[in-house]
């Protein structure tokens, strides 16, 4: 090229430039000891059509092309709709974005004999305050078809597939970090021969946009709920997987069994039960493969309810009860429960459901289901009340199991049931028990008019009125020691200061057995731990230290009452097997009529008359 022609070329630039600003710019990539600028030669041959046809584009691109562009105000722009497939397709989302006019340029273009390499800028307008670091070019060839420009920041590496961001002089090639002004162009290279970017047939065409993304968030984890669950054969279930962080750019999973002969799972997570077995459900991140989540899956037969037993008990702190979960269907595939506690600080709970007081107050204590767990399982809950005082809670005998006779034991899980359904009490014992309050919380016992009925029966061996009713008690026993030793804190109970000047050796424990009062039975007075056994009943001031037959009660002092049942004997009004019930009441010995069974001095009582006979025949012989 002769200097002439040079000069006629840079005469025409500035006219160009000056009369049509917004017109597309045709310079050559031949800036070879330029110093990093771009040396401009107009070309009259680039155009911005306001149309274009399937001719125009090489064969591979005659129809994805032009499905992916539309001519809107007088150019020709890539459409909303293909834009959004490309965000739709990379899970990125866009802070700003901008459709670049199709620009084409003619294959005769006299630059091209210097360089096969066309590059063309574009005004920017929606990135001001930008840098060039956070553009992205993005190269169109069909409506989910996309190829992305490489980023570059000098006119040295300027090159096909690159682009840069061009400074308001129009030929300085702007840094990573330099700010975008209005004025500024972004400048894309195309090779002529590139069958890849270069769409045109014959001539250069360059469908593309430019965007700036919004700050990546990566994916940090995934959940799938509920991470168990059982499903029957043939039957669905929906899983849910949860990205974290919510703000994650990508939020999207890919969804995989591990086993699909047992369960299968769609694309949106519905698992379809298969053959009877376990299958691994795996949520994996669309932007992170290694970030996962699982959920197991058992084939057969899912949950369908849990309960407790009992639904409410009071403890003192440091004192446990244990709660008994049943679920159901008895052939239910995954029958454990997990344990959890409204407020440990109150009540804690173990995995085999003992609950265990930590202070005084109110917790709730829930079961649930592993299946479906913790958010989708079947659950039963039982409050649990802890309290500081003393009584009306159960007391726990002084004695260790190895102090007690073989088969007896102390029982333990004890608690006053609130409910007849609670107490586990057999028909009969049912019928001859009431709600009452103490304290504020509710307990069972034997109402006045039945407790006087007994006493009426045996009125001659018991006053007709002095008695404390006892709350009704439930514990547990064990196989190897299933006579279970209870005890209740007795000057607690209403009634007690009747007692007080009595003797212990006085006293009479009653069970009621049903509303027939000659049923009722008479529990035999002990005043050493070695003689417990079913049906026995001793007395203490500490829990531990018995007391003998002639100490009496007094006023101010602390009693306890021990008794002994035996499971699934004449004493226990709890048909469950390893479990004991009973309703008692305490009464006062006067005489040594007919009783129905030992009971306090009654017991007695023969052998204090055989101690009296030889007295009285000294007395006859003196006479």
């Amino acid at each position: 090229m002769n200097r002439n022609r040079m000069y006629a070329l840079l005469l025409a630039a500035l006219f160009l430039f000056a009369a049509a600003p917004a017109m597309a710019s045709w310079v050559s990539t031949d800036i070879t000891g330029l110093g990093g600028t771009i040396n401009q030669i107009p070309q009259a041959k680039v155009a911005t059509p306001a149309t274009v046809v399937s001719t125009d584009f090489k064969t591979g691109y005659d129809i994805s092309v032009p499905a992916a562009v539309a001519a809107s105000g007088g150019k020709v722009y890539v459409t909303a709709a293909t834009v959004q497939n490309y965000f739709t397709s990379t899970g990125e989302t866009y802070t700003a974005k901008e459709e670049l006019p199709l620009y084409k340029i003619s294959s005769t273009a006299e630059s091209l004999d210097v360089s096969p390499d066309a590059l063309v800028m574009h005004p920017l307008t929606a990135f001001t305050g930008k840098t060039p670091a956070d553009l992205k070019v993005v190269k169109v060839t069909g409506t989910n078809a996309f190829t992305n420009y490489t980023r570059v920041y000098t006119a040295a590496t300027i090159a096909n597939r690159t682009f840069a961001v061009i400074s308001t002089d129009k030929k300085s090639v702007m840094g990573a970090t330099d700010t975008i002004a209005s004025g500024c162009y972004v400048a894309l290279c195309v090779n002529s021969a590139d069958i890849v970017f270069n769409v045109g047939s014959g001539d250069i065409i360059d469908p593309a946009f430019v965007y700036t993304t919004a700050s990546v968030v990566p994916v940090a984890g995934v959940t799938v709920a509920p991470a168990v669950k059982v499903v029957a054969a043939g039957a669905t279930y929906q899983l849910t997987a949860t990205v974290s962080p919510d703000n994650a750019t990508n939020t999207s999973v890919t969804w995989s069994s591990g086993t699909p002969s047992v369960a299968t799972v769609s694309s949106t997570g519905l698992v379809t039960g298969g053959s009877n077995g376990t299958a691994t459900i795996t949520a994996a991140a669309a932007a992170d493969a290694t970030k996962k989540g699982t959920s197991t899956i058992y084939v057969g037969t899912p949950v369908t309810g849990v309960s407790l037993d009992p639904t409410t008990a009071t403890i003192l702190v440091g004192g446990t009860v244990t709660l008994t979960e049943t679920v159901s269907p008895a052939n239910a595939t995954l029958k454990t429960v997990t344990w959890s506690s409204s407020n440990t600080s109150v009540a804690t709970v173990n995995s085999s459901g003992v609950v265990t007081g930590v202070s005084a107050g109110t917790a709730v204590i829930t079961a649930t289901t592993n299946d479906g767990g913790t958010t989708y399982g079947k659950t039963a809950s039982a409050t649990i009340t802890v309290t500081t005082a003393v009584g009306p809670e159960p007391a726990v005998p002084g004695f260790s199991d190895s102090e007690l006779p073989s088969g007896v034991g102390v029982a333990t899980s004890v608690i006053f049931p609130s409910s007849v359904s609670a107490s586990g009490l057999n028909s009969s014992a049912s019928a001859i028990v009431t709600s009452a309050v103490a304290n504020g919380t509710t307990y069972l016992r034997m109402p006045a008019t039945y407790i006087q009925d007994v006493l009426s029966y045996r009125s001659g061996t018991m006053d007709q009125n002095i008695y404390v009713p006892l709350p009704v008690i439930k514990g547990y026993v064990t196989s190897s020691r299933t006579t279970g030793l209870f005890m209740v804190e007795l000057s607690y109970w209403s009634g007690f200061s009747s007692l007080i000047g009595k003797k212990a050796g006085e006293i009479a424990l009653v069970k009621g057995v049903s509303t027939s009062a000659s049923a009722s039975k008479l529990f035999t007075f002990v005043d050493a731990a070695s003689k417990f056994a079913d049906g026995t009943f001793a007395l203490s001031k500490d829990g531990r230290t018995l007391m003998k037959a002639d100490e009496k009660f007094v006023s101010g002092q602390t009693y306890y009452i021990l008794y002994a049942i035996q499971d699934g004997g004449p004493y226990d009004a709890n048909p469950s097997s390893l479990i004991v019930s009973d309703p008692c009441f305490v009464g006062l010995v006067t005489g040594t009529g007919s009783s129905g069974g030992g009971c306090g001095i009654a017991g007695f009582a023969p052998a204090a008359v055989l101690l009296a006979l030889p007295m009285f025949g000294v007395m006859l012989r003196r006479k």
